[in-house]
C-alpha cells in the first residue's frame, strides 16, 4: 500500500493531476526496479481498463533503449574483457594468465578503472598516461640509472591499459553491448538520441548519480523535456549531512526551500511521535533473533509497511530463517549472490561425482538426490532414493557404477550428465567436466516440472548463466579448463554473480537490499549490520590507480562514496513512524563490529534538533529460557502389552534382558516397539560386523570337528588357513564387501592376528589328559523359566562354541563365547552381592554367561558342570590369558543348583520388563548414559 504522502504517493498524485490521455507519453526514471514496479502497480488499481499508463522505468534500462544496445552482467564484461586481454596479450605486452582464475584479480582492477573513466567523463588517454608516470617514478632509485628487465616489463603493461581500453569497447560495440559505465557516456556525449525522445522524462528520486549519468539528465532538463523530482528532506541539504552531499551539487542554494520536508513534524515537533531504535547485539544471528522478537509482538497485525534492510546479501538465508510463522508472506527483493543460494552446495555435488570418475560414492550420489534442485527438476529419481539407500546398504555399494544401478532407471536418466562426461573423457583429450554441465543445466529442458519456488528458480537461472559463460570462455580461449580449474572458477563466480530476486511489493513482510529500498517508504523499518565496513562500506574498489591521481582527476573519494550510503539510509527515516538500526557490537575478532558513525550522528541530531523523535538504545540479547520440560512418562498401551507377552512366549535375547535393567524405556524403543538402527552403508567395518566376520571364520574352520573329538591339529589347521576363511567369511556377511583392496585389507589382517593369538594361547593351555568333545559351533540355545507367580519366560542365544572335557574322569561341559572387545576377568566375579551387581545393567557379559550356562543345560540335562567362559580380544591389565571364566561366589563349574538360584533372581527383577498393573508409565533411568534412542527421540 502507498500512502498519500510517500514518496512514490507525491508522484501518483501528479500523475493524475494529467489528463490520461498524456499518460502515454510520460517516462518515469526511478533508482530501482522495484520502486518502479511497485509505482505502476499502484496507478493500475483504480486505472480504469484500457488507459495508457506512463512507463516506469530506471535510467540505466531507458538509456539502454535509446541506443539500442544490451549491457552485459559484470562477470560477462570479466569473461570478454579476458578474451580481448589474451588475444592481444603480446602485441600490448600483458602479463601471462594460464587460467581465469589468475586473471580475475588483475581484470577487476582494469575493468573498475575503465569504469570509473566513463562515469566522470575522463579522457582515457591522459589518465593513463599519468598513471604509467607515476609507476616510473616509484620504479626509480637513486644508485641504479638503469632499469631491470622486470622492472622494464612491469612498466610495459602501463602503456597497454589505453589500447586495452579502447579494444575492449571495440569488442563489445561488435556484439552491439556495452557496459553501464560507457552506456552512461556514451549518453552523457553524444546527442543524437535527445532528439528523439518523446513526451516528458521525470528523474525522480535521484540521490546519488555519476557525472555522466548528472549530465545526462541534466541535457533533458535543459532541452526541456525532462525535471527533477526529489527524494530527500530539506533538512539534509540545509544543514550540510553527508546524505544531502549530491542534492547541494546539483540544486542552486537559491531554490533549496522548494526541497521537500517529510521530517517536518520530527524537526518542530508538532505531528505523530518517531522512535528510533538503536539496538546492539552480541553477534549477526542474534540480529536475526531480535528482528523475530518485534514481529512476534505485532500479534497479528498487518505487515505490509514494514521493511527489513539488509546492506549486505549474506545476511539474507538467516534473517528469512529466523523469521516468526506470524510473518507470514514474506517478500525478498534484492541483489544476491549465487554463493549465498543452495547452488553453492548442488555444485559442489556436481563436482565430487565428476571426481568419482564413473565409481560414484554413495554419500554424493544420496546427496544429490535429496538435493532441492533433484527434488524439483527429477522428482522421479528422488523418489527411489529409499529404495536405493536400503539396496546400497544390503550389497555394501559404497560406490556405485552403471552397472550396478541398472535396476534404477530414474536415477540412471538423472546422471545422464556424468555418464555422458565418462564417455567423453574415453575419447577426447580433457575430463568432460564441460560436457558435464552443459548437460546438468539441460536438466530444466528436459522435465515438465516448473521451478515455482523464487529462491530455487532464482540460482537456478543464475546456473544457467554461468554454465553458458563458462562454455563461452571455453570455447574463445581454445581450451577445456580440467575439474580442478572449473571448480575453482565456477565457485569463485557463484560469489561475484548475483541473481535478482523481485518479491510481490504491495503484500507481506518486505526484505530487501539496500539499493532496492531506494524510492520506497515504510512505517517500520529495520536496518541490520549498522556497522562500519558494511554500512557505510569502507572498501575501496578494486583499482590501480593511487590516491594521489584520483585526487588529480576529481575522482570520487571515500567521503564522497560514504555519503551516497548516507543518503540511502537517512531517505529510509523521511516517513518511518519507527526505525531499528541493528548493529553487532560484541568484539567477535574480526573487526567489523564497530558501529556505524551513522548511530552516533542520528543520535546527536535527533536529541539536538528533532524534538518528535525519541531515541532508544539498547543492549539486546535472547530471553533466558526456560527449564527443560520434562521428558513425557511413556505410558504402555495395548499394543506394547501384547509385543512383550509375544517377547516373553517366544524368548529374549540376554543382551534384552540386561537393556531393561539398565533403563527400561530403552529396552521399550528398542525391543518392544521395534526403533531399530536406520539402515547404513558401511564404508568402514564397524566393531560388530569384524566379530561376526571373525565368528563365522570360527566356524567355517572347525566345522569338520563338530560331533568328534577336537585335536591341536584341527587348530594348528585352522591358524593356517585362517586368512582365507577371514575373507570368506567377510564375503558371506557383507554383500560386495572387497577383501583385496583398501581398509579391509588391514581388517583382515588384524583379525587374523587375534585369532592366530587366541589359538596360539589355546594350544599352550591344552592339557595332554583332558579330551575335548566339539558338541557345537554358533549353537543355538533356548530356555523357559517359570517364576514364582506362574509366569513364564524364555531366553534365547547362539553359543560360538560348545564342548564337553574330560579329565582324569571328571567331565565339564563349556559353553564359550568370542569377544572381539575389551573384557576384563574381574567384571565376571559374582561374589555375595551379585544379586545387586547383575540388577543395575552394567554387568551384562556376566548375565549372558549365566543365562548361556542354564540354556546348555536345557538343551543337554546330562551336564551336570557347566563352565561359562569368555576368549577376549582385549584382557584386563590383571589378566594372565585371553581365556575368561566365570567366577560365582568362588565357583567356576555352575551345576543345577545354580539355574534355580538365577530363575529367583528372575523373578525378582521382571517386574523391570512387565511393570505392575498400577504402574504404567515407563521411565528413563538418569544413571544409564548410553540409551541412544532416549537421547535422540527426547
Amino acid at each position: 500500500m502507498i500512502h498519500e504522502d510517500d514518496f512514490l504517493g507525491g508522484i501518483i498524485i501528479r500523475v493524475r493531476k494529467m489528463p490520461k490521455e498524456e499518460w502515454s507519453n510520460l517516462t518515469v526514471l526511478l533508482p530501482s526496479r522495484r520502486a518502479a514496479r511497485k509505482l505502476a502497480d499502484a496507478l493500475k488499481i483504480d486505472t480504469p481498463p484500457g488507459t495508457w499508463l506512463p512507463r516506469f522505468t530506471t535510467l540505466g534500462e531507458w538509456s539502454e533503449e535509446q541506443l539500442r544496445v544490451t549491457t552485459p552482467s559484470r562477470l560477462e564484461q570479466l569473461v570478454e574483457l579476458q578474451q580481448v586481454a589474451e588475444s592481444n596479450r603480446k602485441k600490448l605486452t600483458l602479463p601471462e594468465w594460464s587460467s581465469f582464475e589468475r586473471f580475475q584479480p588483475w581484470g577487476m582492477a582494469a575493468l573498475g578503472d575503465f569504469n570509473t573513466i566513463d562515469h566522470h567523463l575522463l579522457e582515457a588517454r591522459q589518465v593513463f598516461r599519468d598513471l604509467r608516470n607515476i609507476k616510473d617514478i616509484e620504479s626509480w632509485s637513486f644508485g641504479e640509472p638503469d632499469l631491470r628487465p622486470g622492472q622494464l616489463r612491469f612498466l610495459e603493461q602501463w602503456n597497454s591499459l589505453l589500447p586495452l581500453y579502447q579494444a575492449f569497447h571495440a569488442h563489445l560495440d561488435e556484439h552491439n553491448s556495452t557496459t553501464s559505465a560507457h552506456l552512461a557516456r556514451r549518453m552523457a556525449e553524444e546527442e543524437g538520441w535527445l532528439g528523439q525522445v518523446q513526451g516528458e522524462i521525470w528523474m525522480a528520486g535521484a540521490n546519488a548519480l555519476t557525472p555522466a549519468e548528472r549530465h545526462t539528465v541534466e541535457k533533458i532538463v535543459r532541452a526541456g523535456k525532462g525535471q527533477w523530482i526529489w527524494d530527500t528532506d530539506l533538512a539534509y541539504v540545509r544543514n550540510g549531512m553527508e546524505a544531502g552531499r549530491f542534492i547541494r551539487e546539483v540544486v542552486p542554494k537559491t531554490q533549496w526551500n522548494a526541497l521537500p520536508h517529510p521530517m517536518q513534524d520530527a524537526t518542530e515537533g508538532n505531528g505523530a511521535k518517531r522512535e528510533w531504535c538503536m539496538i546492539t547485539c552480541s553477534s549477526r544471528t542474534l540480529q536475526s533473533q531480535y528482528v523475530r522478537h518485534i514481529i512476534e509482538q505485532r500479534q497479528g497485525q498487518p505487515l505490509n509497511r514494514v521493511g527489513i534492510v539488509l546492506p549486505s546479501a549474506d545476511l539474507a538465508p538467516t534473517v528469512l530463517t529466523a523469521l516468526p510463522p506470524e510473518a507470514g508472506q514474506v517478500n525478498l527483493t534484492m541483489g544476491v549472490p549465487l554463493g549465498k543460494t543452495p547452488l553453492r552446495s548442488f555444485l559442489s555435488i556436481a563436482f565430487g561425482l565428476q571426481g568419482d570418475r564413473g565409481r560414484l560414492h554413495h554419500n554424493r550420489l544420496k546427496a544429490l538426490l535429496a538435493h532441492p534442485f533433484t527434488r524439483t527438476l527429477q522428482p522421479a529419481a528422488s523418489k527411489e532414493l529409499e529404495v536405493l539407500g536400503r539396496t546400497a546398504a544390503r550389497k555394501t555399494w559404497i560406490r556405485m557404477t552403471q552397472e550396478d544401478l541398472a535396476d534404477f532407471p530414474e536415477i540412471q536418466s538423472a546422471l545422464a550428465p556424468w555418464w555422458k562426461a565418462l564417455h567423453h573423457a574415453k575419447t577426447e583429450r580433457d575430463d568432460g567436466t564441460s560436457v558435464m554441465l552443459e548437460a546438468l543445466a539441460g536438466w530444466s529442458n528436459e522435465t515438465e516440472s516448473d521451478i515455482t519456488a523464487p529462491w530455487l528458480c532464482a540460482a537456478w537461472a543464475g546456473f544457467r548463466d554461468i554454465v553458458a559463460l563458462h562454455l563461452r570462455s571455453a570455447d574463445r580461449l581454445g581450451r577445456e579448463p580440467e575439474l580442478g580449474d572449473a571448480r575453482a572458477q565456477l565457485m569463485r563466480w557463484l560469489g561475484q554473480h548475483s541473481v535478482d530476486l523481485e518479491g510481490e511489493p504491495f503484500t507481506g513482510l518486505q526484505v530487501l537490499g539496500l539499493l532496492e529500498s531506494r524510492g520506497l517508504d515504510f512505517d517500520e523499518v529495520f536496518v541490520l549490520d549498522v556497522n562500519e565496513g558494511t554500512l557505510p562500506d569502507g572498501s575501496p574498489p578494486p583499482s590501480f590507480m593511487p590516491l594521489d591521481l584520483n585526487r588529480a582527476h576529481g575522482l570520487p573519494g571515500r567521503p564522497e562514496r560514504d555519503g551516497i550510503f548516507a543518503a540511502y539510509l537517512h531517505r529510509l527515516l523521511n516517513r518511518a513512524k519507527t526505525v531499528h538500526l541493528v548493529h553487532v557490537g560484541a568484539d567477535l575478532g574480526d573487526g567489523g563490529t564497530e558501529p556505524s558513525r551513522h548511530i552516533a550522528q542520528l543520535t546527536r541530531w535527533a536529541n539536538e534538533s528533532l524534538p518528535g523523535v525519541t531515541v532508544k538504545a539498547q543492549n539486546w540479547s535472547t530471553p533466558l529460557p526456560g527449564p527443560a520440560p520434562d521428558v513425557p512418562d511413556l505410558k504402555w498401551t495395548d499394543l506394547a502389552t501384547s509385543a512383550l507377552d509375544h517377547m516373553m512366549l517366544n524368548g529374549i535375547s540376554p543382551s534384552a534382558l540386561n537393556q531393561a535393567l539398565r533403563c527400561n524405556r530403552q529396552f521399550h524403543y528398542r525391543y518392544v516397539l521395534g526403533f531399530g538402527e536406520s539402515e547404513s552403508v558401511e564404508e568402514h567395518l564397524e566393531a560388530n560386523t569384524i566379530g561376526t566376520v571373525i565368528h563365522k571364520a570360527i566356524e567355517i574352520g572347525l566345522k569338520q570337528a563338530v560331533g568328534k573329538e577336537l585335536h591341536p591339529s584341527h587348530l594348528e589347521q585352522l591358524q593356517k588357513e585362517i586368512r582365507p576363511r577371514l575373507e570368506k567369511a567377510l564375503r558371506m556377511t557383507k554383500e560386495g564387501a572387497r577383501t583385496d583392496i583398501g581398509e579391509n585389507v588391514l581388517v583382515l589382517r588384524m583379525a587374523a592376528t587375534m585369532v592366530g593369538r587366541w589359538i596360539r594361547e589355546e594350544l599352550k593351555e591344552w592339557s595332554r589328559e583332558e579330551a575335548v568333545h566339539l558338541v557345537g559351533m554358533e549353537a543355538p540355545l533356548r530356555r523357559t523359566f517359570t517364576l514364582a507367580d506362574g509366569r513364564t519366560i524364555a531366553f534365547y542365544g547362539l553359543a560360538d562354541r560348545v564342548e564337553k572335557r574330560e579329565k582324569n574322569g571328571n567331565v565339564v561341559w563349556q559353553v564359550l563365547d568370542y569377544k572381539t572387545g575389551r573384557v576384563e576377568g574381574k567384571d565376571l566375579k559374582l561374589e555375595e552381592n551379585w544379586k545387586e551387581k547383575l540388577a543395575d545393567g552394567q554387568h551384562d557379559k556376566a548375565l549372558q554367561l549365566l543365562l548361556y550356562a542354564a540354556m546348555l543345560r536345557a538343551g543337554h540335562p546330562e551336564a551336570e558342570r557347566i563352565r561359562p567362559s569368555i576368549r577376549a580380544g582385549r584382557k584386563g591389565s590383571g589378566d594372565n590369558s585371553s581365556l575368561l571364566t566365570l567366577s560365582w561366589k568362588g565357583e567356576s563349574d555352575l551345576s543345577e543348583s545354580h539355574d534355580l538360584q538365577l530363575q529367583s533372581w528372575l523373578s525378582s527383577v521382571i517386574h523391570v520388563l512387565r511393570p505392575d498393573e498400577q504402574d504404567v508409565s515407563i521411565r528413563h533411568n538418569t544413571q544409564s548414559r548410553y540409551c541412544a534412542d532416549c537421547l535422540v527421540l527426547e
